[in-house]
């Protein structure tokens, strides 16, 4: 294929492919500056597979990761033992995989628009669209496997629609078809996205009378079969479950409006009418739908972002660029008007690409509907090409590129500030930020004390910045059994004891360190050491206690921000005896 482009084309697109390089690696261990427990998990699978074997827990090479109950899916983890050999453990190696895949996408964008309208213009512009996208920059900078996937997506059908516009051999379908089951174990949105893609592109073969329909029929419900007995293992439906909309109460709606009709129409109404218009399923469609359309909102595509997950978008900031609103219609408009065989896919994948998020809460989300961006990055494409093909002279034309560059760097700049200036101050309570400073503080004060008291369950970031092998783990570490628990499961390892339930306790022991989150601390404790989040306000505070009545009567006097708490437990001079089971 790559004889058919000029030396000015591939030029082009090694500068674009370049530039995104730049966009996605760029400071990528400090921007963003918070890792969270996802990321530290699949580096930390890197590292524990590579050197036992095993994940977390010590099973052997297992499908699913238990992880904090999540059961995180396979592939991100496994991948990551390359880049873990190579940098060693850090958030480097880590971050790898989804910034890597994020910048080869734009080349599968590109040869993928160029097969489907065998235009170089629209290829260009839509690989340019993707490369400097801020919703695909936003998840290829951190450790997301959604984005590694949507390369698996996106590759998987270029080489179908490979297959089925040349003469080649089946070896195309078989790479098609490896890609799709990659996709499909490396994140649980990919399996009704493709499936659907599958079904119309059946439909629209047999529709074309296409020589190959037969074949990727046949084909097609293979995978699909594939994706239904994968999905019989609990743990591949874990996470979906946790968050689908199957189980969100929906009775009081139901009741409210069954209630109206008996006020309405007393003793004349009808049961069956009733149970027709007002029934569990009738709301589910509703709520789907509800979510669905809230994935096209202008203010989620182009002004806020995600505003129910701030971790997942950019401050006062939109999912695509303002300057990209009329080129996105534009394409839209045009897609029918290009000469191609397959000119409907881009449109499917763009109205696709949300159904998997509609079906869980906490909508419309970023991360989830991530799938929409090579769809919406081709319609660019076509916009773009559109618009500048209708204007015919060339003086105006480069008057009008000068004038949409301009609106483009004027959109990238106020993205970048918010990006690397708001972003790192904006809500960080949110993140995670902090917590390696945590770990690395009670890692050094712990040999000193009987115990460190966390709340929450950060044993994950523990077990990454210290580079502790299963092995090592295992042998301290206490758990929940999972069925008293699904969400954090590791009580204990060592000296460290997790998930206590208070942000600070009011009473605890002598010679324990604990950590403590918010603003407030016991009025007999003695501040170590203060986390604060980029903002200035307290993260972690690092305490021991000591006896009540040895509090002073002018207490030392605190760093900005935090306070001592109102009230005191005085039972005990405001300590825990040694025989209490617990340390709070």
């Amino acid at each position: 294929m790559s004889k058919k482009f000029s030396t000015k084309t591939k030029i082009i697109l090694f500068f674009i492919f370049f530039v995104s390089l730049i966009l996605r690696f760029y400071k990528i261990t400090s921007i963003p500056d918070s890792f969270d427990g996802d990321e530290a998990a699949f580096g930390y699978y890197g590292y524990s597979l590579g050197k036992e074997g095993t994940d977390e827990y010590g099973k052997k090479f297992p499908i699913y990761f238990e992880s904090i109950g999540d059961y995180k899916y396979p592939v991100y983890a496994y991948l990551t033992i390359l880049p873990v050999k190579i940098f060693g453990l850090n958030e480097f190696s880590s971050r790898f995989w989804s910034a890597f895949s994020g910048s080869l996408l734009i080349i599968v964008v590109f040869f993928l628009s160029f097969l489907i309208w065998k235009n170089k213009n629209i290829a260009l512009f839509s690989s340019f669209s993707l490369a400097i996208s801020p919703w695909h920059i936003l998840f290829s900078r951190g450790t997301y496997e959604a984005n590694l996937a949507v390369f698996f997506v996106a590759t998987g059908f270029l080489f179908l629609i490979l297959y089925i516009k040349k003469e080649t051999n089946i070896s195309k379908l078989v790479i098609s078809l490896a890609f799709f089951l990659l996709a499909i174990y490396t994140y649980s949105a990919q399996r009704a996205f493709i499936c659907l893609m599958l079904f119309f592109l059946v439909i629209f073969l047999w529709r074309e009378k296409h020589k190959k329909r037969k074949i990727i029929t046949c084909i097609s419900s293979f995978f699909i079969l594939i994706v239904f007995i994968s999905s019989f293992p609990w743990q591949s439906r874990a996470r979906a479950e946790s968050i689908g909309i199957f189980k969100v109460e929906r009775k009081y709606l139901i009741d409210q409006d069954i209630q109206d009709d008996g006020i309405a129409f007393p003793g004349k109404g009808s049961l069956l009418v009733t149970r027709i218009f007002h029934n569990k399923y009738n709301y589910l469609i509703l709520d789907f739908l509800s979510r669905y359309f809230s994935h096209f909102d202008p203010n989620f595509l182009f002004v806020y972002g995600d505003k129910l997950r701030p971790e997942n978008s950019i401050p006062s900031f939109g999912l695509l660029y303002l300057i990209e609103a009329p080129f996105l219609i534009l394409g839209l408009l045009n897609l029918t008007k290009k000469e191609s065989t397959f000119g409907f896919f881009p449109l499917i994948w763009f109205f696709l690409g949300p159904v998997s998020s509609s079906l869980t809460i906490e909508t419309p989300n970023a991360i989830r509907s991530l799938l929409t961006v090579p769809g919406i990055a081709m319609i660019l494409g076509v916009g773009l090409e559109s618009f500048f093909s209708s204007i015919k002279k060339l003086r105006l034309q480069i008057i009008v590129f000068l004038v949409i560059l301009t609106a483009y760097i004027g959109n990238f700049s106020f993205g970048l500030h918010q990006y690397l200036i708001h972003k790192f101050y904006h809500q960080p309570w949110y993140t995670d930020y902090g917590v390696k400073e945590m770990v690395e503080e009670t890692t050094k004060l712990a040999p000193k004390y009987k115990a460190v008291v966390i709340p929450q369950d950060p044993y994950i970031f523990f077990l990454f910045y210290n580079k502790i092998l299963p092995s090592q783990f295992l042998k301290t570490a206490k758990f929940t059994p999972r069925e008293q628990k699904q969400w954090g499961r590791v009580e204990s390892f060592d000296k460290f004891v997790f998930n206590m339930p208070y942000k600070c306790p009011k009473i605890g022991k002598l010679n324990v360190l604990y950590v403590c989150t918010g603003t407030e601390i016991p009025i007999n404790s003695r501040l170590l050491n203060l986390i604060r989040f980029k903002d200035g306000v307290p993260a972690f505070s690092l305490i021991e206690f000591y006896p009540l009545s040895q509090v002073p009567l002018i207490k030392p006097i605190l760093p900005r921000g935090l306070n001592y708490m109102i009230e005191s437990d005085s039972s005990n001079d405001g300590l825990l005896p040694d025989s209490w089971p617990t340390f709070w």
